[in-house]
């Protein structure tokens, strides 16, 4: 089985590929707009064929959730394994983070919520490692307000203790940035983050 699938993902093409890497990455269902968001910040043409693929050859396996869920996509767990052992699911870049958040904006306007919070808390994850790990500091305003939209998406799922925790971090985060570099914009944001929170 483990060799089978080894032989399978060398046989697939570099989109595919980059497409798979992400979902392993993630670890998580990720909904279908996060998938062609990501496709297009990688540079893949024709996002949605590349999933149609990976799903047909089920190395991506579809799930169809409740209508607030939407349709999510996601790695068996064994799978993902063997795609780590073979050099998938490397951490995406910045222009992938921009793209999971504005396809997380897309959702929250169709009162999509689940899919919304879904595609924030992967943009963070990516954020919060272009920052903390890479030392990408000018990024941390955006990780702030990545956790913050979060925080409105779980507080419109009723999940309000996840929410007040998101914007905690979020408020930290903007605090830290105020005492380091004082501007007029960063201190709009951490009042809304304030207000947010209240």
């Amino acid at each position: 089985m483990v060799v089978l699938v080894r032989e399978h993902l060398e046989l697939l093409d570099e989109a595919s590929r980059n497409l798979l890497g992400f979902a392993v990455w993630a670890g998580i269902p990720v909904p279908e707009s996060g998938l062609l968001a990501v496709a297009r910040a990688l540079g893949i043409r024709n996002g949605s064929r590349v999933l149609t693929g990976l799903s047909r050859s089920a190395l991506l396996e579809f799930v169809e959730g409740t209508a607030a869920e939407g349709v999510t996509y996601r790695v068996h767990p064994l799978l993902a394994d063997i795609a780590r052992e073979a050099g998938a699911g490397t951490e995406p870049g910045e222009n992938a983070a921009r793209a999971l958040f504005f396809a997380a904006s897309a959702e929250y306007q169709r009162a999509q919520f689940r899919p919304a919070e879904t595609l924030l808390q992967l943009a963070g994850r990516i954020l919060r490692g272009l920052v903390e790990r890479d030392g990408r500091r000018e990024l941390a305003n955006d990780l702030a307000t990545a956790l913050m939209n979060r925080g409105v998406s779980l507080y419109s799922l009723g999940r309000l203790e996840e929410a007040v925790a998101v914007y905690e971090e979020a408020i930290g985060i903007r605090r830290r940035l105020m005492e380091r570099e004082w501007r007029r914009a960063l201190a709009n944001d951490l009042a809304g983050a304030l207000m947010n929170r209240g």
